[in-house]
């Protein structure tokens, strides 16, 4: 170290980082849209990792879909719950203030 102290770059630039956790709080349960529409078939929120890609692509991947409205792929969790959100918000199918999760209290 040659008697000086290490020290950090100064960050010019700041983006938000909103854990898995975070992104799930902000997901609705129910989304009412699509070809459903209401009652029973409700577009209902579905989570799972698997094998989505095309034939031959061996890739564990996250899908986050609400039926008959979206679905998304995505390498990490995260991501996928990311652009599921921005989705929702960009159509206008939730609040851009949060609003009513669909959880039952």
């Amino acid at each position: 170290m040659n008697g000086h102290i290490a020290t950090r770059p100064k960050a010019t630039q700041y983006a938000a980082a909103f854990t898995v956790a975070a992104l799930g709080e902000m997901l609705p349960i129910v989304v009412e849209a699509g070809k459903a529409g209401t009652g029973i078939s409700r577009e209902l929120l579905s989570i799972q990792k698997g094998h989505f890609g095309n034939v031959g692509d061996e890739r564990l991947q996250w899908q986050i879909m609400y039926y008959d409205v979206k679905f998304i792929n995505a390498d990490s969790e995260a991501d996928a719950r990311a652009n599921m959100l921005i989705y929702l918000l960009e159509h206008k199918l939730i609040p851009p203030n949060g609003g009513d999760n669909g959880m039952v209290s």
